[in-house]
């Protein structure tokens, strides 16, 4: 469930360009790790320099990991959760046969990407502290979630246009 909640945030997330600053103070990653293969190759190889809580709300512990290989550097959002309940009991209601995973990540960007949508970041599994984990492309440049969008009241430039991106979202979100 809660890598739903990812995809959906990361899918209907609102980006911007990064000023001149911020480029010149980021690694040129985005200009090698451009196709999903090479994001993949880094995401598996790349050394974890250090983690810390990945904020956005979420309580099965994720990480964001800095991750170095050779010269170029980049973020990964990591989750080692991996369980299965009978039930859970949340605020919106019981969910029955709860599974929550970082499985679910790596099989909505395969299942992303045989559909052709390219809307779910790059996901690989690996080791990271002796378990076996998730690591997702850290996407960069994000304005704001979907949540913060509506606590902030702000609409879309293009309504119709928007609509149409957001039922490919919920499509996807009841696929996966």
């Amino acid at each position: 469930m809660h890598g739903v909640v990812l995809v959906w945030a990361l899918a209907a997330s609102v980006t911007l360009s990064p000023s001149r600053d911020e480029q010149a103070a980021r690694p040129a990653i985005a200009l090698i790790a451009s196709t999903d293969a090479e994001q993949e190759a880094f995401l598996k190889e790349a050394k974890v320099l250090k983690t810390r809580a990945a904020g956005g709300g979420g309580i099965t512990g994720a990480l964001r990991a800095t991750l170095l290989q050779g010269e170029l550097q980049h973020d990964a959002l990591v989750q080692t959760i991996d369980e299965e309940k009978p039930f859970l009991d949340l605020p919106r209601g019981r969910e029955l046969e709860f599974r929550d995973s970082y499985k679910n990540n790596v099989a909505a960007y395969r299942l992303d990407r045989l559909l052709g949508l390219g809307m779910v970041p790059v996901s690989v599994v690996r080791v990271h502290e002796g378990k076996r984990a998730g690591f997702t492309w850290w996407v960069d440049d994000v304005l704001m979630d979907e949540k913060a969008r509506l606590a902030k009241k702000i609409g879309a430039p293009d309504v119709e246009q928007w609509n149409r991106q957001m039922w490919v979202v919920r499509l996807f979100d009841q696929l996966i």
